[in-house]
């Protein structure tokens, strides 16, 4: 996946919590029915938002993730969240049958900073974890070509090592006595 397509996955439950935030701001109340479905989208959003931030990470540590993925700038981040939410926000009120309020859109305006802010972060941290690999990769191709390829380890006790390095002919078994 692409990372930076990671700011559409990042709108949905960016524009969910703008919802949640705008009607607590307004003092609209989200139990008319209407709203029953803003709890679990926002929790399955998060955790789909979260296993893919996870696989990113984890594909930026392994040797898959070679070519350098371009920084995020905040600005074109936050004006994409913004567009994305704001839409999102309108075609989910004009289901529910309400209108949109200024300061709704100033609530998803803030998330959406927020929400960019984060994705930030995160690119940041994965452009660290690819170079972090790229070092990690070269050290441990440096210490495998200098060293043997097989190691063997003498696994026997030091007393068997003198018997061998003295040979059995002096180890033999003194006559039995009369």
């Amino acid at each position: 996946m692409n990372r930076r397509l990671l700011w559409l996955l990042a709108a949905i439950p960016g524009a969910l919590a703008g919802h949640t935030l705008a009607y607590a701001l307004t003092g609209q109340a989200q139990s008319d029915g209407h709203h029953g479905y803003l709890a679990p989208a926002l929790q399955y959003s998060v955790v789909l938002l979260a296993g893919v931030c996870g696989m990113l990470l984890l594909r930026a540590l392994s040797k898959v993730a070679r070519e350098k993925a371009p920084q995020l700038c905040i600005h074109h981040v936050w004006l994409r969240l913004a567009v994305a939410q704001i839409l999102f926000y309108a075609a989910v009120e004009s289901l529910e049958g309400f209108a949109i309020s200024p300061g709704a859109i100033v609530a998803q305006l803030v998330v959406a900073l927020l929400v960019a802010l984060v994705l930030v972060q995160f690119s940041r941290l994965l452009s660290h974890a690819e170079r972090a690999a790229d070092e990690g990769s070269r050290y441990l191709e440096r210490l495998r070509a200098a060293s043997p390829l097989h190691v063997f380890f003498n696994d026997r006790s030091p007393a068997y090592a003198l018997c061998i390095a003295a040979g059995k002919a002096r180890f033999q078994r003194p006559p039995p006595h009369q």
